[in-house]
């Protein structure tokens, strides 16, 4: 159970680290130039904007979603019986799945999908 709670632990790190990797293969696959002052980060994720590196961005947020779940688990260990910091707790894990979740569905559902994006 050791050997699973560092695995645990460690997926914050590798979400983190999956995400800046994904994100900068797009970035550098992005015909022209990007920069967050004429594009959405959403826009690297988007086949008509960047038609060779949409996929590896797409695939980094949905990667980045499942290893961010195993991490929000592990916060468990941290929740004190005080009553207020247990309900403090809950909320950031529950917020955390379901932005985990959203980032997942992002990376499925695409700025190529307008109105399902647009939900996730």
């Amino acid at each position: 159970m050791g050997n699973l709670k560092s695995l645990m632990h460690f997926a914050g790190f590798a979400a983190i680290a999956v995400y800046l990797a994904f994100t900068a293969a797009s970035i550098a696959l992005f015909p022209g130039s990007f920069g967050p002052f004429n594009h959405w980060l959403s826009d690297l994720g988007n086949s008509n904007f960047n038609p060779k590196g949409a996929i590896l961005y797409n695939a980094g947020m949905t990667l980045t979603g499942f290893a961010l779940v195993p991490f929000f688990i592990s916060l468990k260990r941290w929740e004190t019986p005080e009553l207020h910091r247990k309900r403090t707790f809950t909320v950031s894990r529950v917020t955390g799945f379901l932005c985990a979740f959203g980032l997942m569905f992002a990376g499925v559902f695409s700025e190529d999908y307008v109105i399902e994006h647009q939900v996730a």
